[in-house]
């Protein structure tokens, strides 16, 4: 785990103090159930609008693939096509990328989310993910939260929120330590802390 620098700890929970973030929630982490869901948001969310790209996609998967709940489901129909179907995607990269993930999933013998979660528990199962191409620390954390394991992503918005606060550096592992090591010191939770931020961040562009 990457060191930190004190003077950027203080920025960065001094900053978050300023705005005094509703942290007190001690709410369960929320799982998304549909493995197909899980994987569409890990392939799609790089680089792309939440609000506009990402989640409308997710919600017509939720909702028009309900079936496509377990990775044996998926391999029954999945194709590029199918996938292009269920994305509403053209672009090849992200599409190869879904798939590869399918496969990969499948040969580890993971079926559900559940399953995944799990597996996602050890680190050496994580270093065999990030070996896939296009699938980074950023990746990583995101499946990790989003089938029920607080992490604390660091996308645009987190690391944004840090350079306001004074912390010059953009590197993932640093600032993921970082903000960890504060939510320490702030007894909350990663997951909650990521939440006010990406929010408050997010109504900045509204």
């Amino acid at each position: 785990m990457s060191e930190y620098c004190i003077d950027d700890f203080n920025k960065l929970r001094d900053f978050i103090n300023f705005f005094e973030f509703d942290l007190s929630s001690s709410s369960k982490i929320s799982q998304t159930l549909n493995i197909c869901a899980v994987l569409a948001e890990v392939v799609l969310q790089s680089g792309m609008n939440y609000n506009n790209v990402v989640r409308p996609r997710i919600v017509r998967i939720l909702k028009n693939y309900p079936d496509l709940n377990t990775i044996d489901k998926m391999n029954n129909v999945l194709d590029f096509n199918k996938v292009q179907e269920i994305l509403i995607w053209k672009g090849k990269i992200r599409i190869k990328r879904f798939l590869k993930l399918v496969f990969f999933l499948n040969e580890q013998r993971i079926n559900s989310t559940d399953e995944l979660k799990l597996w996602l528990s050890l680190t050496s199962n994580q270093n065999q993910l990030l070996e896939l191409e296009g699938i980074g620390p950023k990746s990583l954390d995101y499946l990790k939260l989003l089938v029920g394991i607080s992490t604390i992503p660091i996308d645009r918005h987190l690391s944004n929120f840090a350079e306001m606060s004074g912390v010059s550096t953009k590197k993932y592992d640093y600032l993921s330590n970082l903000y960890k090591q504060v939510c320490k010191y702030l007894k909350v939770e990663y997951h909650i802390l990521d939440s006010a931020i990406w929010n408050f961040m997010n109504s900045l562009l509204v």
